[in-house]
């Protein structure tokens, strides 16, 4: 946990809360909102998930009200081990999360609109997907890991 915890640039933030004397593992969390910020809550969500087994890593919009160094952050830890190596299935608004993905699926009021490759769905003309990028101004999307992702755009 300690390593985790590290990496995502928490530890020295939690010791230093637990005082002289005491591991950042022994503080207590009773009120985590009055320790740690959004985005660093949304670290230490994503350290206790680098400690789990298993192969699929459900995340809903992790990204979402956190600083642009936070989710810089976020996307890198997402994009190498442990998380490199698990299906993800990620809910995002922020559709530069996930135009790496190798499957998105488009929904619009509580429907399938489209599920395909995203670099698919941007060439396609009459696109919602495509559409809903173009209107975020987000980057074009980079060739996948060998992972298997799916992406979820929501729309009302």
């Amino acid at each position: 946990m300690t390593a985790a915890l590290d990496e995502l640039q928490l530890l020295l933030k939690l010791q230093d809360a637990a005082g002289s004397g005491q591991s950042a593992l022994d503080l207590r969390l009773v009120n985590a909102e009055e320790l740690l910020s959004q985005g660093e809550q949304q670290l230490f969500c994503l350290a206790r998930a680098m400690l789990m087994e298993g192969n699929i890593v459900v995340l809903e919009e992790c990204t979402g009200g956190v600083d642009i160094a936070t989710e810089e952050l976020i996307q890198q830890i997402l994009r190498r081990p442990p998380f490199s190596d698990r299906t993800i299935i990620a809910i995002a608004h922020r559709l530069d999360t996930i135009l790496d993905f190798d499957r998105v699926v488009v929904m619009n009021a509580g429907r399938i609109v489209e599920n395909d490759n995203p670099r698919i769905l941007i060439k396609t003309e009459g696109s919602l997907f495509r559409a809903l990028v173009e209107s975020q101004g987000a980057a074009q999307p980079q060739p996948a890991n060998k992972r298997y992702q799916v992406g979820c755009s929501i729309t009302r």
